[in-house]
């Protein structure tokens, strides 16, 4: 008997918990259909996708640039990286892959970027953030070894990075920095 009553408490305070959680969904999208459409309604929509981390919200945004906003909010809140690939616009899609490599600190992320200068901006800022100098073997092409050991060093203060540069006077720019 002890056990059946510990069975029907537990299966209703699931059942409570689960009206909790459906009237306080509802409550939310309700306060923001109340709103006139628009921007107005649209941005309840991204701040509630945001605080909550939900993207059926994002899915009711009518303006793109708002959108954007939401789906990258949930990416970076989860630290989601594939959500960003549903952005429309490759600039914005870009900036939320360079958003949640920052976050989780993987410069693995960053060769999802299609622009190259954003690209390369993303390995020496998540780089840079992660104290992670093998970043500098990603974007050679671009900085050369020096130039990124110059931005690691002294971004980071570490003259270990200044001793990796060749060139003198870059090496010496390096230290000056420090």
């Amino acid at each position: 008997m002890m056990i059946k009553v510990k069975v029907m408490d537990r299966t209703f305070l699931i059942l409570v918990s689960s009206m909790i959680l459906i009237v306080s969904t509802s409550a939310c999208l309700t306060r923001c259909n109340f709103l006139l459409a628009g921007v107005n309604r649209d941005s309840c929509y991204t701040q509630q996708a945001a605080s909550s981390l939900d993207l059926s919200y994002c899915d009711k945004i009518n303006e793109k640039y708002y959108e954007w906003i939401c789906l990258q909010n949930v990416a970076t809140g989860s630290s989601n990286v594939s959500i960003c690939s549903s952005i429309g616009s490759e600039n914005e899609r870009d900036y939320c892959v360079r958003q949640v490599a920052l976050k989780v600190r993987k410069t693995k992320y960053c060769s999802l970027i299609r622009r190259k200068s954003w690209k390369i901006s993303c390995y020496m800022d998540v780089g840079v953030i992660a104290g992670d100098f093998t970043v500098c073997n990603q974007i050679r092409e671009y900085y050369g070894d020096d130039g990124c050991y110059l931005i690691m060093g002294a971004s980071k203060k570490d003259p270990m990075m200044c001793d990796r540069i060749r060139n003198d006077t870059v090496k010496n720019h390096c230290y000056s920095r420090l």
